[in-house]
C-alpha cells in the first residue's frame, strides 16, 4: 500500500497497533491452548474472542490517547468495524461466541464476516460493554485496563495460563462481581450484546443513519 494515501495509512496504523497490543494479550497473558505453540499444526480454542476481540478492543485506543487519531474517529470507526457488522450478520445468532472461536480455522470460507471475523467484531463489542459494567459499577476503579494488568500480574509474571472456565474466575476476582450471567449470554450463548444500552449508560445514542431495509442480495 501506498503510506501517503490518508485512508491506507490509517488502516496500517490501526492493523500495527492491533499486532503491537498481543505481544501482550496472547504472547504474554497466554490462554492454555497457545502454552507451546508449533506453527506446523492448528490450535482450536475458544477464546479466540478474548485473543482478537478483547485485542481489537485496545487497536483504537492508544492511537486516540496518543493523538494520532480523534476519539471521534474512534467512534465512529468502532460502529462501522465492531457494530454493523454484528447486527447486520443474521447467522450471528446461529452459533455462540466461543463456538465462533472454535471454529475459526474455517477461515476459507467465503463469507468471512459470516465466520472467523465473528471473534474480532463481537468480541471487540463485549469487551466494551463489560469495561464499561466494571467501571459504573466501581466508579472507576475496577476497569478493563486493571484486569489486564492483573492479568500481567497473576498469568504472566506466575508462568501460568488460562482456559475459559479460569479466565471468568479471573474476572470475578479482579472485579468483586460474579459475570457467570454475562458469560453465559454473550459468550456460551446466543444473546444479542447489548450495546445501545451501554452506550446510553455513557451518554451516547446510536442512531441509523438512514431507514430502509437491506435485502441482503448484491
Amino acid at each position: 500500500g501506498n503510506l501517503d494515501d490518508p485512508d491506507y495509512y490509517k488502516f496500517f496504523i490501526m492493523t500495527e497497533s492491533h499486532e503491537f497490543f498481543h505481544l501482550y494479550n496472547v504472547k504474554r497473558v497466554r490462554p492454555t491452548e497457545y502454552a507451546n505453540t508449533d506453527f506446523r499444526q492448528e490450535y482450536y480454542s475458544d477464546l479466540l474472542w478474548f485473543v482478537e476481540g478483547f485485542t481489537d478492543y485496545y487497536t483504537d485506543r492508544p492511537l486516540s490517547k496518543a493523538g494520532i487519531i480523534s476519539s471521534s474517529k474512534v467512534l465512529n470507526r468502532y460502529i462501522d468495524y465492531n457494530y454493523n457488522p454484528v447486527f447486520n450478520n443474521t447467522f450471528i445468532s446461529e452459533k455462540s461466541l466461543a463456538e465462533f472461536s472454535f471454529d475459526a480455522w474455517l477461515r476459507d470460507s467465503a463469507i468471512p464476516d459470516n465466520t472467523h471475523r465473528v471473534c474480532y467484531y463481537k468480541g471487540g463489542l463485549v469487551a466494551r460493554i463489560l469495561d464499561i459494567d466494571m467501571r459504573l459499577k466501581t466508579n472507576h476503579t475496577k476497569t478493563l485496563d486493571g484486569f489486564f494488568r492483573f492479568l500481567y500480574d497473576d498469568i504472566y509474571k506466575k508462568g501460568n495460563t488460562f482456559n475459559s472456565a479460569q479466565l471468568l474466575n479471573l474476572i470475578n476476582n479482579y472485579s468483586g462481581f460474579n459475570y457467570s450471567t454475562f458469560f453465559d449470554k454473550y459468550i456460551y450463548g446466543t444473546d444479542p450484546v447489548p450495546f445501545q444500552e451501554y452506550l446510553n449508560k455513557i451518554g451516547l445514542e446510536l442512531k441509523a443513519d438512514k431507514k430502509q431495509a437491506f435485502l441482503g442480495v448484491k
